[in-house]
C-alpha cells in the first residue's frame, strides 16, 4: 500500500490539528513545519529515523503532540533555555523550537545518525535558536529552565538524572503514555491529552 507523504495532505492536516487545538501559530511556523516534514521523509528512506511517516499521522503524532505543551498555561513563562532529551527524529524539540524562537533549545540525541539529521534540519531551516548535542544526557554540565523528555521509560533513577539538569526554578516536562507510571516526586501537575484518538499525558515536575 502506498503511503501518502504529500506536502498537501500534511499541510491540510496540520491546519486541522491547530484549529482543533486552538493554537494560532503563524504561517511561517507552519511552512517551516512542512519543510521539516519533507526533510524527515527524505532522510527516513535511508536512515529509518521513525516508523511514523504518513502525512496525516505525522502531522498529529509528531507535530501536534509536540505542540500540546503550548496549551499549558504559564509553562514557558520565564523560560530562556530548554533541553529536549532523546530528541530522536526531532520531536518534540524541533516543533517547539519553531514555535518558541526566543527560547534557546538544546537537542540531545546520543544516536549519531539521528543527531546528524537534527543538525542538518536545523541548518536547512535556518534555525538559530538550536544547538544539537550528540552525547549521553547524563554527561551534560549545562543547566536549563525547562527539560523535556518524551519518555519511553519512566525509570526513577534516569528521571532523577534528568531532573538534575534543571536550573534553579526549572522544571521537567514528561510526555507519557496514558497508563505509564511515574513517581510523585516528578509530578506536580498532569494534563491528559487526546489527539485524534491517541491519548497521552503531560507531566510537569515541581520547580527545582
Amino acid at each position: 500500500m502506498t503511503v501518502d507523504v504529500s506536502r498537501e495532505t500534511f499541510r491540510a492536516t496540520l491546519d486541522v490539528a491547530l484549529e482543533e487545538m486552538k493554537l494560532p501559530l503563524p504561517s511561517g511556523v507552519r511552512e517551516r513545519s512542512v519543510a521539516l516534514y519533507l526533510l524527515l521523509v527524505e532522510w527516513n528512506r535511508v536512515h529509518n529515523l521513525t516508523r511514523i511517516v504518513s502525512a496525516e499521522e505525522a502531522a498529529w503524532r509528531h507535530f501536534a503532540e509536540s505542540w500540546a505543551p503550548l496549551m499549558v498555561a504559564g509553562l514557558f513563562d520565564g523560560v530562556v533555555s530548554a533541553a529536549d532529551i532523546g530528541s530522536g527524529a526531532g520531536f518534540p524539540g524541533l516543533p517547539l523550537a519553531l514555535a518558541l524562537p526566543d527560547i534557546r533549545w538544546t537537542l540531545v540525541e546520543k544516536a549519531s545518525k539521528k543527531a546528524a539529521f537534527l543538525t542538518y534540519a536545523t541548518a536547512t531551516l535556518g534555525l538559530t535558536n538550536i544547538t544539537v548535542r550528540s552525547v549521553d544526557a547524563r554527561t551534560l554540565s549545562d543547566r536549563f529552565d525547562l527539560v523535556t523528555f518524551r519518555a519511553l521509560t519512566s525509570d526513577e533513577h534516569f528521571l532523577e538524572d534528568l531532573a538534575s539538569l534543571r536550573s534553579t526554578g526549572g522544571r521537567l516536562l514528561l510526555f507519557l503514555g496514558p497508563d505509564q507510571p511515574v513517581s510523585a516526586a516528578f509530578s506536580d501537575e498532569e494534563h491528559l491529552c487526546s489527539l485524534r484518538g491517541f491519548p497521552f499525558r503531560l507531566v510537569v515536575s515541581p520547580r527545582r
